[in-house]
């Protein structure tokens, strides 16, 4: 019979998980840790449990176990191992204990007739993944400042990784409106969904980013999007039902996604270079109750007309100036 106990991915060589949890103690028995799974769980080879409870877990003293994550609940309180006699608090009563003072909390917690000293709450603002050897990606924010300053570091295991990638659905949130976010320098990739919905009206995309990707910013209240030069592609719906009145394109290589300007009613300003092929982002804008789509940099189409009037041949918005293309009459065929 095996036991598995969940475990944080962790980004570097596995090769001193040992070291982190050279054993265990099962119903009274010591087992040593002999396996580390590709999923990056540990797993204790055991031919047999006779325990008339569940076996319960028990960590050397001196070693650190932090990264596994393992925890306990007890009387609403949730608790994660530091240490073998240690643990801090991660939750209570499911509720995040950033602002909890630790004054509050009492010296030490008894579970399973054994005395672990609470040393710490657990406040983390972002769950990262490890990527490589000096790479990290934000998984998840779970703070509540509704103000983001996105780190450019993280550091673990008293190294610092950078970070080049936000994850998808990150700040995708449902209970909180985040009204601002600063990007730092050096984040490549922009995650599906990631900022889906957000309440900030601008955003400054430093020129790192390389990938911006489905529905990022699907559904927030941006008035204006700078794309930046090293931008290769946005993704399908990127930007669609924002705010946008200004759209501006500096790279001349960006793969344009489908409808990734889709439903932006409001544009009034437009520049992007000849090389962008647009005509399948629905980017479109308004002059005299007439709608028109961007075909490419010198063309744009007529999607609706409510002036009633025959709609010029030439247009201009911005630094461009469009020809402008009408679907032919219709053809009447009488029999």
């Amino acid at each position: 019979m095996s036991v598995v106990s969940r475990a944080l991915r962790i980004g570097g060589g596995l090769e001193d998980f040992n070291e982190i949890l050279p054993s265990v103690t099962i119903c009274g028995k010591k087992y040593a840790v002999t396996k580390i799974l590709k999923n990056r769980l540990f797993q204790l080879e055991i031919d047999a449990i006779d325990c008339e409870k569940p076996p319960s877990v028990v960590i050397p003293p001196q070693a650190d176990c932090r990264e596994l994550e393992l925890s306990f609940d007890k009387d609403g309180v949730h608790y994660q191992l530091v240490k073998g006699g240690e643990v801090a608090i991660r939750s209570i009563k499911g509720k995040d204990v950033k602002y909890l003072p630790l004054t509050t909390v009492p010296a030490s917690v008894t579970c399973g007739g054994k005395k672990y000293k609470i040393v710490s709450l657990i406040r983390e603002k972002y769950n990262y993944r490890i990527l490589n050897d000096h790479e990290a990606m934000i998984e998840r924010y779970k703070d509540t400042v509704v103000d983001v300053v996105i780190p450019s570091t993280v550091r673990y295991r008293n190294k610092d990784y950078s970070i080049v990638a936000i994850g998808d659905y990150a700040f995708n949130r449902y209970d909180i409106d985040i009204k601002s976010v600063v990007i730092p320098d050096g984040v490549k990739e922009i995650g599906s969904h990631a900022f889906k919905r957000c309440r900030f009206s601008s955003v400054n995309l430093p020129s790192s980013v390389e990938k911006i990707g489905a529905s990022a910013f699907k559904a927030c209240r941006l008035r204006s999007i700078i794309i930046p030069e090293n931008v290769k592609r946005i993704g399908n719906w990127a930007f669609e039902f924002s705010m946008l009145d200004t759209v501006i394109i500096l790279s001349k290589n960006v793969e344009v996604g489908l409808g990734a300007f889709k439903d932006c009613d409001s544009v009034s300003y437009i520049d992007f270079p000849e090389s962008v092929d647009i005509h399948e982002a629905e980017l479109t804008f308004e002059i005299d109750k007439i709608r028109y789509q961007v075909l490419n940099s010198d063309t744009v189409l007529v999607v609706k007309n409510e002036n009633k009037k025959t709609p010029p041949n030439m247009i201009s918005l911005g630094n461009q100036e469009f020809y402008v293309k009408r679907y032919p009459d219709p053809v009447i065929i009488r029999y």
